[in-house]
């Protein structure tokens, strides 16, 4: 990761800290493969994410997919917190 320290894992944890940390941003930038191994990404995620940032805005269709992947992913989250 961008300082050494070990982030967590998954879909909505890549979208945080790469939409909020500019090292990391622009490493995935320059290396996006490698950042999303480093979040121990899905076969269907790294496709996902690889296709929205080959578009310059996030379509109709992606949105739906990106939704149908972080849900399985926000309702285990709730599970555990609540």
């Amino acid at each position: 990761m961008s300082d050494n320290t070990t982030l967590p894992t998954g879909l909505i944890s890549y979208i945080y800290n790469v939409t909020n940390d500019e090292v990391l941003k622009q490493r995935a930038t320059d290396n996006l493969a490698e950042v999303m191994a480093e979040f121990d990404l899905t076969a269907d995620q790294k496709r996902i994410i690889t296709e929205i940032s080959l578009e310059t805005g996030l379509t109709d269709d992606l949105w739906d997919q990106l939704s149908a992947e972080l849900r399985p992913e926000i309702q285990h989250t709730i599970k555990t917190i609540w």
